[in-house]
């Protein structure tokens, strides 16, 4: 992140329009109902905050996963985890099971972008189609 960064295309709110990753789908089929999923690029801080907003809440009304990003290269955004909030319609117990393995670092490579759209491609495959906000 820099001040310059308000300057750069990635900066700004980005709606979801299409994904190949069955973790940020949220459909009428699916046991987690319809949510709309966004994200938000703060190229001035250096960050980038996934945001899940579901239609009808049932557990959680929201949640926000917040992630530092690094520039890479020209078109690679690295990621690392930072924290996740949700926002809780009633209280629900739930086991965290057992520690995983260090996951790879997270990145996602910029595939195209321009003032609208967004094509990115994640290190787990994954290839997300977001449309710029006003």
């Amino acid at each position: 992140g820099s001040p310059q960064g308000a300057e750069c295309p990635l900066h700004g709110s980005w709606r979801l329009r299409f994904t190949t990753a069955a973790d940020a789908t949220f459909t009428r089929n699916s046991s987690r109902g319809t949510a709309k999923v966004s994200n938000v690029v703060d190229a001035v801080s250096g960050s980038v905050t996934n945001c899940i907003d579901f239609d009808h809440p049932d557990a959680a009304e929201c949640l926000r996963v917040r992630l530092s990003a690094e520039a890479e290269s020209n078109t690679r955004l690295g990621l690392a985890f930072r924290y996740v909030k949700v926002r809780l319609t009633k209280f629900f117990g739930f086991s965290l099971g057992e520690r995983r393995k260090t996951p790879p670092k997270p990145f996602f490579e910029i595939i195209y972008l321009d003032h609208d759209l967004r094509v990115h491609k994640t290190g787990q495959g994954n290839v997300f189609v977001q449309e710029k906000m006003s």
